[in-house]
């Protein structure tokens, strides 16, 4: 035997019975036909993988129908939708409920898939990848022989999970099916379960090219022979070719559950009123289309592009003519008749109606009435549910309810000993990655008065670390008490004459710190009282109130400090008096800055003509001081409009030299 266990398929149902197979420590590999595991997993739930249905398990059964309800009865209740959120949260994928579905938190269907795969890396269970399974045939010796392409692998046990047979690029092409009937099982004829549908009204169907229009909430009534066998909810997609959404493929899975023929389809458009109600809104509405039916229809809710198709299939304008518009038009919009031509293709459908008949299982242990030791789960048997997680959760259920019974029989199975983490090294190729053969070393004793370091043993040479306290209830270093009740070393006070810190004293002839006096003998500085009382100095009142210095006024009143006042030429010129910014040094220096002519008059009114300069206040006045005998014309400087140095002639100064 090559092992206890072989799993076909890895799918939903084949990588949910892998990771319990590696919990439980029974040998077993998984065989899967394609390059990759769980192609059609990531396709669930358009990529967001809603894994369950929130409820107890008898909701779930009721959900599911004649027969497969109470077929999965016992699967459901060993494994219902709360114990498999704990099971994915204790695999490390948290999952959260939304509108009655449960998606992994992230509602990515790679977290999915990388759960299980971590959880098979985690637990070592083989994952052989384009494996596809031939045959299976019983062993004389007892058990399976497994036939594949390469290999042949003999097993005391097999557990076919290869799913339906829609999306065949997926691996899902009917291998499960075939291998069950070979070994004379019942094989129910597939059908395509929750598949969109053709229709024949122009109305629902937009202009070729058109994007997609999504009527968020209707509610489609199945009628056949006149009899009404049921009613669906949810959302219908319209595209050029057909319709899709959750409340068609409901349908279509009804009808091919139940072989019906010979179906009327209805659709209501508003579910959620009454068809009073609904008339009423009419009635309040239809001033304001202006006799349009497509403007009314827009106003009620209906989107642009199904607008005027419906208006068409409704009458058109000629509607709102009528006697009783609001209560007709509010029938037929609460029972709007579609003419379905044909459900989709197979390989186009979510599910497969048919497989492996129920009349062959057990569905307390998922075991072959036919074979014992061969075992079922998921889409390979003919089960089936709506829309919303129920299909993925009876996967789960019938694979931990089969892996139930396979670990009775497997009693030698123990747990493995090492389970690789994310931590661990997968390929480990130098020798360093080896395992070490040394002898364990011998721990060494710690010497007479040393603490042992964290983790080590001390050093021959040095001595503890001095002044730390140990770690997690370890004596201290050097013989001492934990960090906050610290005695001294042997002999010698701790921390040089230092009680322990929070309880030494005040040094000697101090106070504690808060309270503590000047220091024994001394005033505080030099003879003063503490900071907030302290006197002023000697023979000085406090800050505020002391006196000015000797012989002098208060600070704005001060005299000068001789009896001698300066002349006005050497006084100090207030602030509107300030030298200009342009005045020289020798001009500053000699008090003779240029100021404006109110601040020269004062600055020179006191002087003396003794003390006055020979030359003028301004520089520029030299060159225009003229005398008692001067009888010309004043001279004019310069300026900057004279000839340019390179133009200047004595005979000709507009010729260049």
């Amino acid at each position: 035997m090559n092992s206890d266990l072989i799993i076909v398929g890895a799918g939903a149902a084949g990588l949910m019975a892998g990771a319990l197979a590696g919990e439980t420590g029974i040998a077993a590999v998984i065989l899967e036909r394609r390059h990759r595991a769980g192609l059609k997993l990531l396709l669930c739930g358009n990529n967001r993988c809603n894994i369950s249905h929130g409820g107890t398990a008898a909701d779930m059964a009721k959900a599911y129908g004649e027969p497969v309800g109470p077929f999965l009865r016992d699967a459901l209740t060993l494994f219902p939708p709360a114990r498999l959120r704990a099971w994915f949260a204790a695999a490390g994928m948290p999952t959260s409920l939304n509108r009655d579905r449960i998606y992994p938190t992230t509602e990515k269907a790679d977290d999915v898939l990388h759960c299980f795969t971590d959880r098979l890396r985690d637990t070592g269970v083989p994952l052989v990848l384009n494996c596809p399974v031939n045959s299976i045939s019983a062993d004389p010796a007892g058990g399976f022989v497994v036939t594949c392409d390469r290999v042949t692998l003999r097993s005391r046990m097999v557990l076919i999970a290869t799913g339906g047979v829609s999306y065949p690029k997926t691996g899902s092409v009917g291998d499960g099916q075939r291998i069950a009937g070979e070994l004379g099982h019942s094989v129910t004829p597939f059908r395509a379960g929750l598949a969109g549908m053709d229709i024949a009204d122009a109305w629902l169907t937009p202009a070729t090219g058109a994007p997609e229009v999504a009527l968020p909430y209707v509610r489609l009534q199945l009628n056949c022979d006149g009899q009404d066998v049921a009613s669906v909810e949810g959302n219908v997609l319209c595209s050029s070719t057909c319709l899709r959404g959750s409340a068609v493929f409901d349908t279509t899975r009804i009808i091919a559950r139940q072989n019906l023929r010979n179906c009327a389809i209805t659709m209501d458009l508003f579910p959620t009123q009454s068809p009073a109600g609904l008339a009423a809104k009419i009635t309040a509405l239809t001033p304001r289309c202006d006799g349009q039916l497509a403007t009314l229809v827009k106003q009620l809710g209906i989107d642009d592009a199904l607008a005027a198709g419906l208006a068409a299939a409704l009458g058109g304008n000629t509607a709102l003519r009528k006697q009783d518009v609001a209560s007709d038009l509010a029938t037929r919009l609460k029972a709007m008749p579609i003419a379905m031509t044909a459900a989709r293709p197979l390989k186009e459908a979510i599910v497969t109606v048919g497989g492996v008949s129920l009349d062959d299982i057990d569905p307390a242990t998922m075991e072959s009435k036919r074979v014992p030791g061969l075992f079922f789960a998921g889409e390979v048997m003919d089960v089936d549910g709506p829309t919303g997680g129920y299909n993925l959760h009876a996967a789960f259920a019938t694979a931990q309810l089969a892996m139930q019974t396979i670990k009775k029989r497997c009693p030698n199975t123990v747990t493995p000993a090492h389970n690789r983490g994310p931590a661990d090294i997968d390929e480990q190729d130098d020798d360093s990655a080896k395992p070490n053969t040394a002898p364990p070393r011998t721990p060494q004793i710690p010497q007479a008065g040393k603490a042992p370091h964290a983790g080590k043993a001390p050093h021959a040479s040095k001595p503890a670390h001095a002044g730390k306290a140990p770690r997690s209830g370890k004596p201290a270093h050097s013989g001492q008490a934990p960090f906050s009740d610290k005695t001294p070393r042997t002999g010698k006070p701790a921390y040089g004459n230092k009680p322990a810190s929070g309880d030494r004293p005040p040094r000697s002839g101090q106070a504690p710190y808060g309270d503590r006096p000047p220091r024994t003998g001394k005033p505080a500085s030099g003879g003063q009282a503490p900071y907030g009382d302290r006197p002023p100095r000697s023979g000085q009142a406090p800050y505020g109130d002391r006196p000015p210095r000797t012989g002098q006024a208060p600070y704005g009143d001060r005299p000068p400090r001789t009896g001698k006042a300066r002349p006005a030429w050497q006084r100090r010129p207030d602030a509107a008096n300030q030298p200009s910014p342009d005045a020289t040094p020798q001009q500053r220096r000699a008090g003779r800055s240029r100021l404006d002519t109110a601040s020269s008059a004062a600055q020179w009114s006191d002087r003396t003509p003794e003390q006055r300069p020979d030359r003028p206040d301004r520089p520029d006045q030299r060159r225009n001081k003229r005398t008692a005998g001067d009888k010309g014309p004043r001279q004019t400087p310069p300026s900057h409009s004279a000839a340019p140095w390179w133009a200047k002639d004595k005979k000709d100064p507009g010729k260049r030299q």
